[in-house]
C-alpha cells in the first residue's frame, strides 16, 4: 500500500474513482486501508470464503484433450461445495453525481498527474465498441489525437492516454496525463479542445480504420504495441500502424524479426522514434518498396 501510495500516476487513478463513486466498492481502493488489513484474522478470511466461494457462484473451465465424463466426475468431486441459499450478490453502483466535481490532493513530485473522465455504461452495453474506438482517436496510442498534439508538438507531458473502464453496473472514460507544473493548465486546455474537436467533427475514414485496427489487436490496451510485447523503448522506434500493416502480411513474429532487420540495414533508425512518427508516410513507403507490397 505505501508503494502505490508513493506512486502518483497510479495513484491519481484511485483519487479519481472515490471522486466519481465515493464510499461504496466502485470507489474504493483494492489495496483496502491499513488500519482495516491490520485487523484481518484467519475467522474473516475463512468467513468471507464460505460466504463467496460456493458452487451457484463457479464456473469450471477445462480446456485440451481430455475424457469428458471424467472431467465432470472429477469436478463434482474437487469442487463439492456445501449449497448455500443466501448466495452473496455484489450491491449495486449507485450514481449520484449531480454536477461536475473536482479533487485535488497535494504531493511533493516532479510531476501533475490529472485523471479527466465521465461517465459512460456496463460492459454489456453494445455501444462498448464504438467508445473503444473513440478512446482510440483521443489517447489510444503514440498516433493518437491527444499523443500527437500534447507530447509530439507541444512536449507538454511525460504522458497521455484515454481509455474506457466499463464493469457489471457501471463503467466510464477517462483521459490520464502526467505533466510539467508549468504547462499543466495548456495540457488541461489542450485535452478539452481535442474532446470537444470530437464532439463537433466527424472522424475521418482513414484515421477511424487505423484506430480500429490498433485496437483489435491491442485487445482495448491503451499500451503502446512495443510495451505489450516488453520492448525496450529504445528499441521500438515503429508506430502502432506499421507493425499492424506489417502482421497482418507476414504475422507477428515474422513482423518482429522484419523490423530488426530494417534496424540492421538503417531503413530505420534505432532510437529515432519521434522523427519516425513526423515522417510516417514517407518512411512506409521505403518500406512497401523494400518489401514489394503496398500497405493500404
Amino acid at each position: 500500500i505505501n508503494m502505490y501510495e508513493d506512486h502518483p500516476a497510479r495513484k491519481v487513478h484511485d483519487v479519481f474513482a472515490k471522486l466519481m463513486y465515493g464510499d461504496q466498492p466502485a470507489g474504493w481502493s483494492v489495496a483496502g486501508k491499513k488500519e482495516i488489513i491490520k485487523k484481518l484474522t484467519r475467522e474473516v478470511f475463512i468467513r468471507y470464503r464460505a460466504a463467496r466461494y460456493v458452487a451457484s457462484g463457479t464456473i469450471v473451465v477445462v480446456a485440451g484433450g481430455f475424457d469428458p465424463g471424467r472431467i465432470k466426475k472429477d469436478a463434482e468431486r474437487i469442487f463439492d461445495f456445501p449449497p448455500k441459499k443466501n448466495l452473496f450478490r455484489k450491491p449495486i453502483t449507485k450514481e449520484l453525481q449531480k454536477k461536475p466535481a473536482l479533487k485535488l490532493v497535494y504531493k511533493k513530485s516532479d510531476q501533475t498527474h490529472l485523471v479527466m473522465g465521465v461517465r459512460a455504461f456496463p460492459v454489456a452495453d453494445p455501444r462498448r465498441h464504438a467508445l473503444s474506438v473513440l478512446s482510440g482517436v483521443l489517447g489510444g496510442g503514440m498516433s493518437s489525437r491527444l499523443f500527437y498534439r500534447i507530447r509530439e508538438k507541444m512536449g507538454a507531458a511525460y504522458y497521455i492516454n484515454a481509455g474506457e473502464e466499463l464493469s457489471l453496473d457501471h463503467g466510464f472514460l477517462s483521459i490520464a496525463a502526467g505533466a510539467n507544473h508549468e504547462k499543466f493548465e495548456a495540457v488541461v486546455s489542450a485535452i478539452l479542445e481535442e474532446c470537444n474537436r470530437l464532439e463537433q467533427e466527424i472522424v475521418g475514414a482513414k484515421e477511424l480504420q487505423k484506430v480500429k485496427e490498433i485496437d483489435s489487436f491491442r485487445g482495448g490496451s491503451v499500451e503502446p504495441i512495443g510495451e505489450i510485447f516488453e520492448i525496450p523503448r529504445s528499441s521500438w522506434p515503429v508506430p502502432d500502424e506499421y507493425f499492424i500493416l506489417l502482421s497482418q502480411k507476414f504475422g507477428y513474429t515474422e513482423a518482429l524479426k522484419k523490423i530488426n532487420a530494417d534496424f540492421d540495414k538503417d531503413i530505420i533508425l534505432r532510437g529515432n522514434y519521434e522523427d519516425l512518427i513526423r515522417e510516417y508516410d514517407e518512411k512506409l513507403a521505403q518500406i512497401s518498396k523494400k518489401l514489394g507490397y503496398k500497405f493500404a
